[in-house]
């Protein structure tokens, strides 16, 4: 964790000592000299830092819960097989397997499938018409 850090502060300081050498650059880093420039961009880098991790922690709470339902479900899975099977363990793992790859199937086929369940209208044909009246959600009362 610290490496990468290291290595960024590094090729920043590197970036910033090539382009204060320059006399046109492509970024200019003199600006930041500037207090409005220097507090604007401070802004702007710890917005992107709150909005990406916000966006990095969701992402990873989501998959671990997830990840530990589909364990539970196998482990379900293999419980029961354990004391279906008369063949021990390995044959509980080998149900348990089997398990594992039809739920995956399953997965592979609905990403596949979903995202193109609304391509399947005509265009030319027009859209259906909202079962909700039209005075309950535009504000307006015929009358």
């Amino acid at each position: 964790m610290v490496i990468p850090l290291a290595a960024g502060v590094a090729l920043l300081a590197a970036f910033t000592r090539y382009a204060l050498r320059r006399a046109n650059p492509l970024v200019n880093v003199r600006l930041l000299a500037r207090r409005p420039v220097a507090s604007a961009s401070a802004v702007l880098f710890f917005s992107g830092v709150a909005l990406y991790g916000a966006m990095l922690l969701l992402t990873r709470t989501t998959q671990q819960l997830g990840g530990s339902f589909g364990t539970a479900v196998l482990a379900v899975i293999l419980e029961d097989a354990v004391t279906a099977h008369p063949g021990g363990l390995p044959a509980a793992f080998g149900v348990a397997f089997w398990w594992s790859v039809a739920f995956s199937l399953l997965a592979v086929l609905l990403s596949l499938w979903l995202p193109g369940a609304q391509r399947d209208r005509d265009p030319q044909e027009p859209a259906q018409a909202s079962p909700v009246p039209a005075a309950a959600g535009s504000g307006k009362i015929d009358v």
